[in-house]
């Protein structure tokens, strides 16, 4: 393989994980390839080859609720889970849920590029913070916060999102 035939953002002999591209290695093992032999010789092959239900497949939902219940003592409902495609998907759902275009954002800088780009997508405003700085610091527009109106959250407390508790203004 070439480095032209490499997926963008990726170097010979690195396993990028910046951009999700795992070891080719990992990809067709033969425990990978028996089960994709096994799903596409079944009667479920249409099934499993199409999108899922948004919040993912009752049964798979179902089994982590009792799972979480079983090992961890939550007492959950189906509706409070929801399985996700990927780290993404799950940023990009809680800003809708939980921001409003115009809404501000803490991020942390340096921070997950792909969650700025969705919060931009959002109209949401970013403000960045660094570790090292205590809370609030000056380099932050502190004023910005305390002088907007603060929009209720639709559910209690507040959704953690790059490291700091989403701000909702409007």
């Amino acid at each position: 393989m070439t480095s032209n035939d490499l997926p963008q953002g990726t170097t010979p002999n690195t396993i990028p994980l910046l951009f999700g591209h795992p070891d080719p290695a990992t990809l067709l093992t033969p425990e990978l390839r028996n089960a994709m032999q096994h799903v596409i010789s079944s009667p479920q092959c249409y099934t499993a080859l199409q999108y899922g239900p948004e919040q993912g497949t009752h049964s798979l939902i179902d089994f982590l609720v009792e799972k979480i219940k079983r090992e961890h003592g939550l007492t959950l409902q189906p509706g409070n889970l929801m399985v996700v495609a990927g780290s993404t998907h799950a940023v990009d759902m809680l800003a809708r849920l939980y921001a409003k275009p115009g809404g501000v954002i803490l991020v942390e800088a340096p921070s997950y590029t792909d969650a700025l780009h969705i919060f931009r997508d959002h109209h949401i405003e970013l403000f960045g913070y660094t570790k090292a700085a205590k809370f609030p610091a000056s380099s932050i527009p502190f004023r910005t916060f305390t002088t907007r109106r603060a929009a209720p959250c639709p559910k209690p407390g507040a959704a953690k999102l790059s490291g700091w508790p989403t701000t909702m203004a409007s």
